[in-house]
């Protein structure tokens, strides 16, 4: 096995290790020439020191792979662990190689205005943890003024008697109409006329809460969140928003610090991590459109490059080079 590349990956590359964090490699191999022409070649292969069924501690090693072929049609996808692997500055470089400076010094190559794996990801992530912890938390809080006002003043005529204790923010919020007078509580988009009871109030606001997921709800009061994930989603966020915007990116970035905190789990999810990733999705859609990059990698090139290493490698090994 010809090693093209490796280094490492992960937390460690990231800048995001802690002292309970092992050590994670990729690395990119040529295959030997019987298995090329074959067509035997492994796209990955994988390596670790500890056991199936228990998780890593500090002092294990994994270590994975890829193919040249494999590596590059990665890439061309636009896969997270390619373009991470293509960014790995020197100080965490354990062996390199022409071939792969070539890859290095070529990478912008590889980004286009539709990558899905990143933004996917981010999305996901998005979509499980995002915004709907905010938007269970603004539902909460209506309850809770509902509640606490009928058990203090009883029976309420319609909601515009709850004008001065009903919360306004960026989910709920009153909207006055000047050309008829009327007034109406927006709540998640949907608008209450203020002449509706405290109680028909509560039912649609009740239904709205139950139709959000167990896990929405936990993300409001801060539990049940996943934040290493959510720092994995607002780190490929932060990447994919330097490349669209910057043209590329380096490690570690320039919002590490903020991630390290979001993975430690030190800050309030709804008032300091939802609408950031919220906001990151909406950033990445507007930046996309504007980057300098195709619609597509031209996978034709990338296909011509691996062809024309792999030709010279078997030649050169069969010594008719």
């Amino acid at each position: 096995m010809k090693i093209l590349f490796k280094g490492l990956f992960g937390s460690h590359l990231y800048g995001l290790n802690t002292e309970n964090s092992d050590r994670d490699y990729k690395a990119v191999y040529l295959p030997e020439p019987e298995d090329i022409i074959l067509g035997r070649a492994k796209g990955s292969i994988s390596h670790s020191t500890g056991g199936s069924d228990s998780k890593n501690s500090s002092e294990d090693v994994d270590t994975e792979y890829f193919s040249l072929q494999e590596f590059v049609k990665l890439a061309c996808q636009g896969q997270t662990v390619a373009i991470d692997m293509l960014h790995t500055p020197p100080s965490l470089t354990l062996e390199t190689s022409e071939i792969w400076e070539h890859l290095v010094s070529h990478r912008q190559l590889f980004y286009s205005k539709n990558m899905d794996s990143f933004m996917g990801y981010v999305k996901k992530q998005a979509a499980k943890y995002g915004i709907k912890g905010s938007k269970v938390a603004a539902l909460q809080e209506i309850l809770d003024v509902i509640e606490e006002e009928m058990d203090t003043n009883g029976d309420i005529p319609d909601i515009s008697y709850l004008r001065h204790s009903l919360p306004v923010n960026e989910y709920c919020f009153w909207v006055d109409e000047e050309n008829n007078g009327q007034s109406f509580y927006s709540v998640n988009g949907s608008w209450m006329h203020d002449v509706i009871s405290v109680g028909e109030l509560q039912s649609r606001v009740q239904k709205q809460y139950d139709n959000y997921g167990h896990r929405a709800k936990q993300a409001a009061n801060n539990e049940g969140i996943d934040w290493k994930a959510i720092s994995h989603a607002l780190r490929a966020g932060y990447q994919l928003y330097h490349i669209f915007v910057e043209g590329d990116f380096e490690y570690p970035l320039i919002e590490t610090y903020y991630l390290k905190q979001v993975k430690a789990g030190e800050l309030d999810y709804t008032t300091n991590v939802a609408e950031e990733l919220e906001l990151l999705v909406e950033m990445l859609d507007a930046k996309s459109a504007e980057a300098p990059f195709p619609e597509k990698v031209d996978f034709q090139y990338w296909d011509e490059w691996v062809y024309s290493v792999y030709l010279q490698h078997i030649l050169l090994e069969e010594g008719l080079l």
